[in-house]
């Protein structure tokens, strides 16, 4: 009886370090959506511009692959 008290107790322990660890990723990911939402123009630009380079370098390979 004794040890089962012991185990439940640290299963609470254990439980409550889960729980705590659980809210700092909710907080995590909170802050990472707010910043996704606030920033949304701007990763779009960034990811215009990786597009254009993506194509500009699939076009170069494209023409030196053509080549004899």
């Amino acid at each position: 009886m004794k040890d089962t008290i012991v185990e439940l107790k640290q299963n609470i322990k254990d439980a409550a370090a889960r729980e705590e660890q659980a809210k700092q990723d909710v907080k995590r990911i909170e802050k990472d959506m707010n910043e996704f939402k606030n920033n949304k123009d701007s990763k779009l630009q960034q990811l215009q511009v990786l597009l254009i380079i993506r194509q500009s370098d699939d076009r170069n390979k494209s023409t030196s692959s053509k080549l004899p």
